[in-house]
């Protein structure tokens, strides 16, 4: 018996050498963590702002629409910080009449901030009548389609 309780006693003495990290340790060392992780996150969210800040807002103004085939002129502005190009399809609808069209930039050009003139010409006649009403779209290149109103010349 003296062995085991001998045994016993000297575990314990080991044990009672092991110390545990001061709570102040372990408060610090949480904060430092919690720290690198909120800052890891910031870094990630304010990338992507930065990468979604500089996107093109492309509106445009009524179309001047004359010929036959039509050939409609429609100014597009770049509202945003980043540049586009047009895909080069559009489509007309001219009283009640629809067809796809042709795209090209006349003038001008689509990066940020700018104006550019596109020309829509239609692949078939619709006859418009002077102040018929004129709806369409222009395809640009990032996927978007931006849809313009107006009257016939």
């Amino acid at each position: 018996m003296p062995f085991a309780s001998n045994v016993t006693a000297m575990g314990s003495r080991r044990l009672a050498r092991r110390r545990a990290a001061s709570p102040v340790v372990a408060t610090m060392v949480l904060i430092v963590m919690t720290l690198i992780a909120a800052a890891a996150v910031a870094g990630f969210v304010f990338g992507m702002m930065v990468t979604f800040t500089n996107v093109a807002l492309v509106s445009a103004g009524s179309p001047t629409c004359k010929g036959t085939p039509e050939v409609c002129a429609i100014v597009l502005e770049n509202s945003g910080s980043g540049g586009v190009g047009i895909e080069g399809t559009c489509a007309l609808r001219i009283g009640g009449s629809s067809t796809p069209g042709v795209a090209v930039i006349e003038s001008g050009d689509l990066s940020g901030g700018s104006n550019a003139v596109v020309d829509c010409t239609t692949t078939q006649p619709l006859h418009a009548q002077p102040g018929s009403a004129v709806t369409g779209w222009v395809d640009l290149e990032n996927g978007a389609r931006v849809f313009f109103y107006g009257t016939a010349a």
